[in-house]
């Protein structure tokens, strides 16, 4: 299906790691965008045609807004599909955040908790919000498949 792409509703929205379409688009909870799959929620504020994509997002596919995409539906595997290891590389957003957060642990277990449900694939960034902070990750290593919460996350973190 093609879609014009517009920025995201509210910031709130853009760090959920979603793709927001209007409820009369929404046909699968994931659709594939490029190389990666994206959960994908209804929002009335996305206008019929249209899809909400946010910066990470766009600038993946390459699109900004009024571009055209094509999204595909996606069915998730029932079988063998969970991700069990997953390493993350992490950023600070915006320059000049904080020092990396003291424990790790605690990183990767607010990330997991986020991002349980969603399918991930190797070089696919994603953003969360952690202690008033926008963090970026970058999803390393030969993966693809559903984080889970027994999905056993590894953060290292950059600057």
């Amino acid at each position: 299906m093609a879609l014009t792409v517009v920025n995201m509703p509210s910031h709130d929205l853009a760090l959920t790691g979603c793709i927001y379409v209007h409820p009369s688009d929404a046909r699968a909870a994931y659709t594939s965008l490029g190389n990666f799959v994206y959960r994908c929620a209804p929002h009335p504020e996305v206008q019929p045609g249209h899809v909400a994509l946010n910066a990470i997002q766009r600038r993946l596919e390459r699109a900004v807004a009024g571009d055209e995409v094509q999204i595909r539906d996606f069915l998730v595997p029932m079988r063998e599909f969970e991700i069990r290891a997953l390493p993350v590389q992490a950023e600070w957003v915006k320059l000049g955040a904080a020092l990396p957060p003291q424990d790790l642990t605690a990183l990767a277990n607010a990330f997991r908790a986020n991002f349980t449900g969603h399918v991930l694939t190797s070089g696919q960034k994603v953003c969360m919000d952690y202690g008033g902070n926008a963090v970026l990750f970058t999803v390393r290593g030969e993966v693809r498949g559903l984080v889970t919460m027994s999905t056993e996350v590894h953060v290292e973190f950059t600057m």
